[in-house]
């Protein structure tokens, strides 16, 4: 699968995923998230960025099908993937979905209050990652040699300007998919 390059990083906002360990910072920057997200894989916790992923689009979107579809996945009773939030507020939101289930009226939007549930939800998610997986990650070889090469390629390429800086950081991202792809076949 081809990774679809942001053209909206900057040398510098990639120069920033080299330099800054925290998250809020590296999670809009999709060459880091697609390393992260392996190392999530790894740690089987990768429903975590999934989620925070999906309840972005959510914010968008506002689309009921997409929320009845997050919460299918990771918030019901028999979800396949389940995120750890606090029971309260995945109790709230299960209510609040099931009167929409129980609404009669077309609805295509949700309500404002139901995305600030999501929201909350997403909140809690973030602050597990940040707390806990993404503090090993950044200790990780995997995480400090992008942050080397980030740089490396920054400071050589940045007089080519931000499309050859993407094109070298897309091949460092795919080298390291292939790697997860060999690791999980000797599984």
């Amino acid at each position: 699968q081809k990774v679809q390059m942001d053209l909206a990083e900057t040398p510098e906002q990639i120069a920033a995923s080299a330099m800054y360990s925290d998250l809020s910072r590296l999670l809009p920057l999709p060459n880091y998230t697609i390393l992260f997200a392996s190392y999530l894989k790894q740690m089987f916790c990768s429903e975590n960025l999934e989620f925070y992923q999906r309840v972005e689009l959510l914010k968008e979107e506002s689309s009921i099908q997409l929320a009845k579809g997050i919460f299918q996945e990771f918030l019901q009773n028999s979800s396949p993937t389940p995120i750890n939030i606090p029971g309260i507020l995945k109790r709230k939101i299960a209510e609040k979905m099931d009167k929409i289930e129980e609404s009669s009226i077309d609805q295509n939007t949700l309500s404002h209050d139901v995305v600030d549930l999501f929201c909350d939800a997403q909140r809690e998610v973030y602050m597990l990652m940040e707390a806990d997986v993404f503090k090993r990650w950044i200790e990780t070889d995997y995480s400090k040699e992008w942050r080397l090469y980030c740089l490396r390629v920054v400071k050589k390429q940045s007089k080519k300007g931000p499309s050859r800086i993407l094109s070298k950081l897309s091949e460092f991202t795919h080298i390291h998919k292939d790697k997860d792809k060999d690791k999980d076949k000797e599984k």
